[in-house]
């Protein structure tokens, strides 16, 4: 039997207000269960890590425990590298520099980049081109801004090094073939390495690293229903070719080689918190998120035929509420509403939404978007109720 959706509600404190927080790509809510354990390291273990006393012991644990629980929770291998940091563009940042090093880059390399990608997963790889790299822009649908396999392929070759490309895109709320994609690369460019950004997909469905065949991922955990965290995870063979820039003192290979300064300890314990949640709400993390996707499908599907019944609205994205072929992110823009008008529209009904270029600023502008205002994104997650959307819909409905 399905969970009851006013159980999953109660289960996140910020939702008692009765304010609709329907902007969840920029930062999910968390469970009760998160806060509490977040507190509790701070009053009871907010010491530093590997000093032998029970207090700095427990906090060792918090951290070993949240390494655990990622490399469970997106299916990584036993040997595979799980890496901590502030947020996934500082982990992308040193991921793009390391192998830059490690390869040796230069002018025969060329690195194929999605446009569809949010900025933090073209700036490391665009900034190759500084050590004579080419870049190969995988571009999307003008209309939808979706990437296909069938785009993908002419830019594959033996000089492609690295294939960068997200799972979902936090504009268009598309869903990539992961493995499909992979299984390409491996076939036409087979010295590449691929990356790929879930930060958009992970709040949505299950990853699976080792299944999907990436060399390496990133995901944040704010954007997961946990606290401010980011984690790459990195392949067993490619993270033995990697080091970083920590101390010298310190062992130079993954996870610590990128690590630089302590990490978030009380992070750590709300990450691991959140498998509490999946566990008491759901009896377990994997019946969590491949649950979530039956709480979405609703939502998204009323939203985007609504959208799409509307002349004057263009989706941007997949133009169906598949839960196959998205997520429930959704972007559109009005062809003589300013986004910002729309957004505000619904701010002042108490909903949260958001307008803007997403920082998939190249994107904008492949597809014709003015940066400055950018599209309306609304984006639900499995907690978010039908009725909340209906209050969207009445809210736009005057000016759309």
């Amino acid at each position: 039997m399905p969970v009851p959706l006013d159980t999953i509600r109660d289960a996140f404190p910020a939702l008692e207000s009765g304010f609709a927080f329907l902007e969840n790509a920029g930062g999910s809510q968390v469970p009760r269960t998160v806060i509490e354990a977040m507190g509790r390291f701070m009053t009871e273990s907010y010491v530093q890590t590997g000093a032998g006393y029970p207090h700095s012991d427990r906090a060792t644990a918090a951290q070993q425990q949240a390494r655990t629980f990622v490399g469970t929770l997106v299916g990584a291998r036993d040997g595979d590298a799980v890496v901590m940091g502030q947020s996934s563009t500082l982990l992308l940042n040193r991921l793009a520099a390391s192998i830059g090093d490690a390869l040796d880059i230069g002018a025969a390399d060329e690195v194929v980049v999605s446009t569809a990608n949010h900025e933090s997963h073209v700036g490391p790889w665009a900034r190759w081109e500084k050590r004579g790299a080419t870049i190969r822009w995988w571009r999307g649908d003008p209309v939808t801004g979706v990437p296909s396999l069938s785009a993908l392929l002419p830019l594959l070759g033996e000089a492609t090094k690295v294939v960068a490309f997200s799972w979902t895109s936090n504009l268009l709320g598309d869903i990539q073939p992961v493995a499909e994609i992979v299984k390409a690369v491996r076939a036409k460019a087979p010295n590449a390495r691929v990356v790929v950004d879930a930060v958009a997909y992970a709040p949505h469905r299950r990853i699976a690293f080792a299944e999907c065949g990436a060399d390496a991922l990133v995901f944040s955990a704010y954007k997961v229903y946990g606290p401010h965290q980011a984690y790459l995870v990195v392949r067993e063979d490619l993270a033995a070719s990697l080091h970083g820039e920590n101390h010298f003192f310190l062992p130079n290979r993954l996870p610590y080689a990128f690590e630089l300064g302590c990490q978030s300890y009380e992070a750590c314990a709300g990450v691991v918190a959140l498998g509490e949640y999946c566990t008491r709400t759901f009896g377990g993390v994997a019946e969590a998120f491949e649950s979530f996707a039956a709480y979405e499908e609703p939502l998204q599907t009323v939203l985007v035929d609504y959208l799409r019944s509307k002349s004057a609205v263009r989706v941007v994205g997949p133009l169906t509420g598949d839960p196959n072929a998205r997520v429930a992110t959704i972007s559109f823009v009005h062809a003589s509403r300013c986004s910002a008008e729309i957004a505000g529209l619904a701010h002042q009904a108490g909903i949260g939404i958001r307008n803007g270029h997403m920082y998939a600023y190249r994107l904008c502008e492949e597809l014709g978007i003015r940066s400055d205002d950018g599209v309306v994104r609304v984006s639900a997650v499995h907690y978010n109720s039908p009725e909340e959307i209906m209050r969207l819909v009445e809210a736009l409905d005057p000016i759309l």
